[in-house]
């Protein structure tokens, strides 16, 4: 293994080696469908890396700790203290003294990748897929100013990549604008990803602009669906609501009833993300949508690791169409009047009645079907 520092030496910020090269280059490269330019924030619990689009929607991903086989984490700031009469509140001092930076995810990215690739090649497969991947990386970073360093090394050679670093003022590791309200939430679920992403691919293909997601526990009955809008107009994909695909559906309203209204474009920048997902766990309240997505792809994973988690807050189109509302409306009053019509009336067993009943069938249907078999 490269050494990048020596033993003694603690002129760094942060050096920490992985092998699961697959899995952190599929996560990140999720993350550029939103934007390039990621804000990334570094602590004792690992690598946190944020972003957004046009402030209306927010990515969050954190590498945790147990990613890595060796974490070393040196604050740039370890002198800060509180004083007990300071107004600062300690979250802020905390903030304070995390280290962080701006960088292009982009190029970060295809070296990832092309390193993950070449453990595919030959016996450096058999390898990974056991979790020893042939190839160990080196994230490398030595303070405010100097650049964000990847290295690769594997038996043959030792490549080192260099990524600048600068500041945007833009991006701020806080949630600010994007706060979601735990007391006051209309909807919370949990659904498989799977199944989400092949609803969601199915409403791109047929031109969707605008989404609604609905969930209801009117009459003890559960109930999921995304409502589309299109050139084509109106579609309604009812998901499966077996525990086993939609583990959890809880609506607060007071009708028992969510709505809420989405730009699918929005949407279709989280489609890879959802796909490399194993579970989905969505929150709203008045404003904002959350999705937490939990992750385990690839074959270079950590033993026993409990996944990454994909972080994504939406802001909702404060303007509804009541047509849509209309429309399942009138779903459930003719899936009320399709069970109404499946209920029938049993045969009497007195003979009298029974001759009588046979006679009213006959004038309404013009004869009874008999049996094939008795």
């Amino acid at each position: 293994m490269t050494q990048v520092h020596s033993q003694n030496d603690t002129d760094f910020v942060l050096s920490a080696t992985t092998h699961s090269l697959s899995h952190i280059s599929n996560i990140l490269s999720s993350l550029t469908a939103i934007s390039s330019q990621v804000l990334v924030t570094i602590d004792q619990d690992g690598l946190n890396f944020i972003t957004e689009y046009s402030h209306i929607c927010r990515a969050e991903i954190t590498l945790e700790k147990s990613l890595f086989t060796t974490y070393q984490y040196n604050p740039s700031r370890p002198n800060v203290t509180r004083r007990e009469d300071s107004d600062t509140e300690e979250s802020d001092l905390d903030e304070q003294e995390k280290d962080k930076f701006a960088v292009d995810l982009v190029p970060i990215v295809e070296s990832l990748s092309l390193a993950s690739k070449n453990n595919n090649n030959g016996n450096n497969f058999t390898a990974a897929a056991y979790g020893n991947s042939s190839t160990d990386c080196t994230v490398f970073y030595k303070g405010s100013g100097y650049p964000f360093i990847l290295i690769f090394e594997d038996n043959k050679m030792i490549e080192r990549c260099e990524f600048s670093t600068f500041i945007n003022l833009e991006l701020e590791a806080n949630n600010l604008g994007f706060e979601l309200n735990q007391r006051n939430l209309l909807i919370e679920g949990i659904i498989k990803a799977d199944v989400l992403y092949d609803a969601l691919k199915d409403l791109k293909d047929i031109g969707a602009e605008e989404i609604y997601i609905y969930g209801s526990n009117k009459n003890h009955k559960t109930k999921f669906a995304i409502i589309s809008k299109s050139d084509v107009g109106h579609s309604t994909l009812y998901l499966p609501n077996e525990r086993s695909i939609l583990e959890k559906l809880i609506v607060t309203t007071k009708n028992k009833v969510d709505i809420s209204c989405y730009k699918f474009a929005i949407f279709n920048k989280f489609l890879k993300s959802i796909k490399l997902s194993n579970k989905c766990k969505f929150k709203r309240d008045e404003n904002i949508l959350s999705l937490n997505l939990l992750s385990l792809h690839g074959f270079d994973l950590p033993k026993n690791y409990t996944g990454t988690v994909i972080d994504f807050k939406i802001l909702q189109l404060s303007d509804k169409d009541e047509q849509f509302e209309h429309l399942i409306s009138d779903d459930e009053e003719e899936e009320i009047e399709q069970e109404e019509s499946q209920h029938y009336q049993l045969p009497p067993t007195n003979n009298n009645d029974y001759q009588t009943y046979i006679d009213q069938e006959e004038e309404e249907n013009g004869g009874i079907d008999v049996p094939i078999f008795l």
